[in-house]
């Protein structure tokens, strides 16, 4: 059977710890992330790089949830990982590298990425990297944090005309806008983006 790695975060006054699993001790300093400013953005073709990736014996599994857009933390898991690596120049605030799997490695990523988290762009970036690079060996499950993040993309998006709004396919229940102007008409609500996030 292949081999399976947790790594979790423990409950403690004023924030987490991380227990890291290589050393089996609490590292609070190992990884400060650099306050320059990161690099700007270019638009890059982004190569598959482990095209021929076969799931084997060896293959190491490693799930992680919940990092709920605590840069630090993630940065620290990553460090504790069979599996992911940095690689690279440092690229400041954007971490230590570019992150990488292993040849043998799959990751699975439970859900709940960004919350209220000072990284919750650098991560669901950094993690959306990573499926691009690697499509076979990652594999992600929406979380609850996930999902009402997604919401914000149909609930921000413009007022379109009436039958062609977005409606989430898991929720046979779910209503369109204009139901919920009708089931509300004595509120005043008005058919336009601000009622629309009513």
């Amino acid at each position: 059977l292949a081999q399976v790695s947790f790594c979790e975060r423990t409950p403690r006054f004023r924030g987490h710890r991380m227990l890291c699993s290589c050393t089996g001790t609490e590292d609070r300093n190992e990884f400060r992330v650099n306050q320059e400013v990161a690099e700007a953005e270019v638009a890059e073709v982004v190569a598959v790089e482990n095209p021929f990736f076969t799931y084997s014996e060896d293959t190491v599994i490693e799930f992680i949830t919940d990092v709920e857009g605590h840069w630090e933390y993630f940065l620290r898991l990553a460090h504790c990982s069979k599996v992911l690596y940095w690689d690279d120049e440092e690229r400041g605030d954007w971490g230590p590298g570019i992150l990488r799997l292993r040849a043998n490695g799959m990751l699975v990523f439970g859900g709940d990425a960004p919350d209220k988290g000072p990284g919750d762009i650098r991560l669901v970036k950094t993690l959306l990297s990573l499926k691009k690079r690697f499509p076979q060996q990652v594999y992600f499950i929406l979380g609850n944090r996930d999902i009402m993040k997604l919401r914000f993309i149909s609930e921000l998006h413009e007022v379109g005309p009436p039958g062609q709004e977005w409606l989430p396919t898991w929720d046979p229940r779910a209503k369109t806008f204009d139901q919920f102007l009708e089931e509300h008409q004595d509120k005043g609500i008005e058919r336009d983006k601000l009622g629309k996030l009513k």
